[in-house]
This record gives C-alpha cells, sequence and structure tokens, in this order.
C-alpha cells in the first residue's frame, strides 16, 4: 500500500510540474521536511525505481497516427470501387454482416478492409505513404535508444501493422519483443490483456514500465496489476 501511494505521488508530482504555484509550494514543503528528516521529492525518485523493462504502446506513443485521417478519404474511395458499394452502403454491411463495431463514431480502416478481403490494398497504401513522409515520433525514438534495459511494445495493433513501421523506419533491432492484438483475444481496455503480456513475456509488473498515449487503457487498467505507468509527454521530460 505505501509504494502503491508513493508511486501515485510520484505520477502526481510530474503531471502537476506545468503548475508554478502547485509546485512552488510543494517544493518549499519539502524543504522545510529536509530540517528534520532525510527526504527525497518523490518525482526525483523515480530515476532511482528499479526499472528491468520498458515497454511502450505503439499508435500515438511511437507512430504518428495522423498518417490514418490523413489517408482515410482515399482508402474509403478504394474501397467503395473495389466493392461496388457507397460509404453508406460499406458501414451498413460491415456493422449488420461482419458485426464490427464503431469507436468513437467510427469503424476502424484496417478492420474494413479486412472484412471486404483487401486488407494487402490497405496495408499497400499504408506503405507507399510511409515511405512519403516521417509517420514516426522522433523524439521518442531518441529516448528509446537510450534505454539500456529491455524494451518492448504492448499495442492493440495487429503485428504487421508495427513490423511494417519497424522496416521502413529501421527500428527492428530497437525492441526485444513485440506484443500485439494477434497475442491476445483481448485488447489493452481488459486486464486479461495484461495478465496475457506478463505470461509470454515473463513480466514482472512491479519492475517494469509502460509508457502510452491513453488513460485509460495504458495507465488506469494495467496499474490495477502493479505496473509502473506514465504518459508519454511525461515520460520525455524525465532525465
Amino acid at each position: 500500500m505505501r509504494l502503491k501511494r508513493f508511486w501515485d505521488d510520484a505520477i502526481h508530482a510530474i503531471l502537476s510540474q506545468d503548475n508554478n504555484s502547485i509546485m512552488t509550494a510543494r517544493n518549499n514543503h519539502f524543504n522545510k521536511l529536509k530540517d528534520i528528516a532525510s527526504f527525497i521529492r518523490p518525482e526525483d525518485a523515480i530515476n532511482h525505481m528499479v526499472i528491468s523493462t520498458y515497454i511502450f504502446d505503439f499508435d500515438g506513443t511511437i507512430a504518428d497516427t495522423s498518417i490514418y485521417s490523413k489517408l482515410f478519404p482515399k482508402l474509403m474511395a478504394t474501397l467503395s470501387k473495389n466493392t461496388g458499394l457507397s460509404n453508406v452502403q460499406i458501414k451498413e454491411k460491415a456493422i449488420k454482416q461482419y458485426r464490427l463495431k464503431e469507436e468513437e463514431g467510427r469503424l476502424d480502416t484496417k478492420d474494413l478492409f479486412k472484412a471486404f478481403g483487401q486488407l494487402d490494398t490497405y496495408y499497400e497504401a499504408i506503405e507507399n505513404e510511409l515511405w512519403k513522409k516521417d509517420f514516426i515520433k522522433k523524439d521518442v525514438i531518441e529516448k528509446i535508444k537510450k534505454i539500456t534495459e529491455r524494451k518492448g511494445i504492448a499495442a492493440n495493433s495487429l503485428k504487421r501493422t508495427i513490423l511494417l513501421w519497424m522496416k521502413i523506419y529501421s527500428l527492428g533491432n530497437l525492441f526485444d519483443f513485440i506484443f500485439t492484438g494477434d497475442d491476445s483475444k483481448y485488447t489493452k481496455s481488459s486486464v486479461l490483456y495484461w495478465k496475457d503480456l506478463m505470461r509470454k513475456e515473463d513480466i514482472t509488473p512491479k519492475e517494469c514500465m509502460f509508457i502510452g498515449n491513453n488513460k485509460k487503457e495504458d495507465a488506469d487498467i494495467p496499474s490495477t496489476l502493479g505496473f509502473k505507468c506514465i504518459l508519454i509527454n511525461d515520460f520525455l521530460k524525465l532525465s
């Protein structure tokens, strides 16, 4: 319980760094405590924690997902041409016949192409666009390169997607393992996904830091199993 409260304090400290008034008052508090005891601020202690494995989310953390919104109109036009259906008809068929579900009011483009047997066409379009422009977060990659401990990826994406990015941006040797939607029938929104990850990659949660961009999937849920979790923008602030 004390360790959990300590980590919560540490995360709170990082998230508060943009609020100068909070941090000033808080730092004064710690300075006073130094007069009566040996004390260390939680955010200073993060770098001294025993972390043996760093695991990163992919979409939105390492990969710039703007590629998907950019290609969406072109992809849907291609799917419409290949199927002879309008976008409305494609959506109706995907939901009623293929049982696809919307997330935030939209169907996943990759799932659409897979349902209609057009997955190779989808990946061809993605690959062509990846060669034209950097859709990789270089500041994140540079920070990952400095980590000497075991490193991995855990994402909902298909392995084919991640391996495509690894190939184009020459990142194949950067990670020790890649755990994807192909390795679990669950998504990161379920604790069962994280248990599958722990078993397959021999992960000890208390010695693992997970870095992502989604508070619920990448922090709230895995932290219930003991993972140390931090959002990507705060991770980039750590020394």
